[in-house]
């Protein structure tokens, strides 16, 4: 996550009535943040929210105590909108469905932030995410003076009340939880997945996932062992992982991160574990199972398909500084 001071002289308050403004600070902030995703995602259902639990506890990694390019507004100590800035100029904005005029408050938080790195003599463009299904969200972008740019992700979901799919393996191939896997070798199973990324087009890929991060994670709240699932191979190594991730506030579970070792590529191990996930949020009496991908990840766009129904896409809306 790229790193942007916010302004800083709107001190963190509490009132009852009034809105106020801070920045990430450290691991204090990680709870509100944590509920608010929640919030949204139930409150918004069920159109998609920008965030889940496990979402969050993903991009940070465990650099909770950090600070981070992540602005709150707030009623009364409540989290009614967040923004977030993924990239140097790319943010991520969310807003309880009572709160959604503040929607332009972040949006001027950002052009903000983004004009403070801006060379005079430079243009700049600032690109916000949003649901193709959200339209008052997309509205609201195109009356601040957004257009759509290009397609940013896709979304599946799987309605749990349906018959699930049966959980099939190869030959010789069985379905671990994470409970007692050596951390070393869960690591190194994400490693091999995301460092082989030609097959969608990005050459030279190096995952730096490392088994400090991969603790660091399993440390989240929102993280539950029992939904960290991978493939062992028939030699004892790891062919195919994913985390899931559960909140039983909404009762929508989600995917993140899936990946398969190449060498075990085009055997369906990624259906497998997506099958054994949705089984088990379904007995925790969850509702919903979501996942996404990049518009440009033609494989797993064609994985999820064969267990999942279309959900949403997402799009970069752009606006020249």
């Amino acid at each position: 996550m790229t790193g942007l001071n916010a302004p800083i002289n709107d001190c963190k308050m509490r009132s009852s009535t009034s809105l106020t403004r801070h920045q990430y600070a450290g691991e204090d902030d990680l709870t509100a943040l944590l509920d608010f995703a929640s919030r949204s995602l139930a409150a918004r259902f069920p159109l998609g929210a920008t965030w889940h639990p496990g979402d969050i506890a993903w991009e940070l990694r465990g650099q909770y105590g950090a600070k981070q390019a992540i602005r709150f507004w707030e009623v009364g100590g409540d989290v009614q909108a967040v923004a977030w800035f993924v990239g140097s100029n790319e943010v991520w904005v969310e807003a309880l469905p009572a709160a959604e005029t503040l929607i332009a408050d972040a949006v001027a938080w950002a052009e903000r932030s983004l004009r403070r790195r801006q060379a005079t003599d430079q243009t700049m463009n600032l690109s916000v995410r949003a649901f193709h299904r959200d339209g008052s969200r997309i509205e609201h972008l195109q009356r601040l003076g957004f257009a759509q740019a290009g397609l940013e992700g896709v979304q599946f979901e799987f309605d749990l009340a349906a018959t699930l799919p049966d959980v099939l393996l190869p030959d010789g191939f069985w379905l671990i939880d994470s409970g007692g896997v050596d951390v070393e070798q869960r690591a190194a199973s994400h490693r091999d997945a995301w460092s082989a990324l030609d097959h969608i087009g990005i050459a030279g890929a190096k995952s730096a996932f490392s088994a400090d991060v991969y603790e660091n994670l399993r440390a989240s709240p929102p993280y539950r062992a029992s939904l960290d699932l991978a493939v062992v191979a028939p030699d004892g190594s790891l062919a195919a992982n994913c985390i899931c991730w559960a909140d039983d506030s909404s009762g929508i579970g989600i995917f993140e991160p899936m990946g398969t070792h190449p060498t075990y590529r085009g055997q369906r191990l990624s259906r497998a574990l997506l099958a054994e996930g949705m089984r088990r949020l379904q007995g925790l009496g969850h509702r919903r199972a979501r996942i996404a991908t990049a518009p440009f990840n033609t494989s797993a766009i064609a994985a999820y398909s064969s267990v999942f129904q279309l959900f949403d896409r997402s799009s970069w809306w752009s606006k020249s500084l």
